[in-house]
């Protein structure tokens, strides 16, 4: 019996000192196609004072017909109790470069059939807020082909 409870009391150690990310999530791209009007939308309610670093990523299938991406992530606080203002504040506009395959157009990053790429973007240090963050594309091309998933990681 004291086994069973050292091992459940070690889980719950484990747990607790785990550094879970705030916001770690991905959205659907509507047919597999993402077009450069279809803008990315991720909200935390409730973002405590700190320092936070942000992460974003792209999941693709084989139809993806670009070696990189050209990608922009946009930051924005509402802080209007803090800082006095009438509308959010956008923070950060970072461009963002996701190379995906190597010159001889081989996938650089992990998947059979879908693939994953993250990349961390930015760290940002605020005042406790509401924060959102959006993510589109920067492409030539109006719509990019075998885009599945856009996603964000905040921790």
């Amino acid at each position: 019996m004291n086994r069973i409870a050292i091992a459940v009391c070690c889980c719950l150690m484990l747990c607790a000192c785990t550094d879970w990310p705030l916001l770690y999530t991905y959205q659907a791209v509507e047919n597999m196609s993402w077009d450069r009007t279809d803008t990315m939308r991720f909200e935390i309610e409730r973002l405590e004072a700190g320092s936070y670093d942000v992460s974003m990523g792209v999941r693709f299938s084989e139809e993806m017909p670009y070696e990189d991406l050209w990608l922009v992530l946009e930051h924005r606080i509402d802080s209007t109790t803090a800082l006095a203002l009438p509308k959010p504040l956008i923070i950060r506009r970072d461009t963002v470069h996701l190379v995906l395959a190597n010159e001889s157009g081989d996938w650089i990053v992990p998947g059979l059939t879908l693939h994953t790429k993250e990349k961390k973007v930015f760290s940002f240090e605020i005042p406790e807020s509401r924060a959102s963050f959006l993510i589109y594309h920067i492409m030539e091309r109006q719509e990019i082909p075998g885009i599945c998933e856009v996603g964000i990681k905040v921790k």
